[in-house]
């Protein structure tokens, strides 16, 4: 059981833990239980070990009975679900969540890519960059087609129309239709990477 290892670590020992004594732990037999409050490193563990059966829980509202579980397993996956579950509502609320949620998938998916694809970690410098930063990572992947950045771009555009204010117009609320196309799009892309991401 490993409590916030990595508070007061510095870049290259936190890249130790995650990719040698973790490594060492697991090829000694161990069951390993890391608990940490910072989803950067949780993503990036996961995302390491996802082959060797790594999951993910995150967990809130702790009572006497123990923690509720919000969800599990990648977070580019849960993204995708929460699409498809709020994409054909009638409230308005849950389709502009069904947005969010659009971009985050595209964002979180070239991270996952990423770590996936080089074995690298993503430095913390993208931790919070937006899509037309992060998409530099993808030109360091081999296993992506470069045609597919135009799909993750259209969506990104898409999502940005109808999340980001414009002072010339009024911002609108994507209609299910649009959404249920981009979320489409998505799936198969997911579905297209899924054998390097390891799910």
């Amino acid at each position: 059981l490993i409590d916030d290892p990595v508070q007061s670590m510095d870049d290259e020992h936190t890249e130790a833990f995650k990719k040698q004594v973790l490594e060492k732990l697991l090829n000694e037999g161990f069951h390993i239980i890391l608990l940490t409050h910072m989803q950067l490193l949780a993503g990036d563990v996961e995302g390491l070990y996802r082959r060797r059966g790594a999951a993910l829980y995150k967990m809130s509202q702790y009572s006497r009975s123990g923690p509720a579980i919000e969800w599990k397993g990648p977070g580019i996956g849960r993204l995708l679900e929460m699409v498809r579950t709020h994409k054909d509502a009638t409230n308005d609320e849950y389709r502009k969540t069904a947005t969010l949620n659009l971009r985050m998938f595209v964002e979180q998916f070239v991270k996952e890519l990423y770590k996936a694809d080089t074995g690298n970690a993503i430095s913390r410098k993208y931790e919070d960059k937006s899509w037309s930063e992060l998409k530099a990572l993808l030109k360091h992947c081999n296993s992506f087609d470069i045609n597919d950045e135009a799909k993750l771009e259209d969506t990104c555009n898409f999502t940005s129309k109808h999340l980001h204010p414009d002072e010339r117009m009024p911002r609108t609320v994507a209609n299910s239709a649009q959404l249920t196309s981009h979320y489409a799009t998505m799936s198969e892309i997911l579905g297209k990477y899924k054998p390097v991401l390891g799910f």
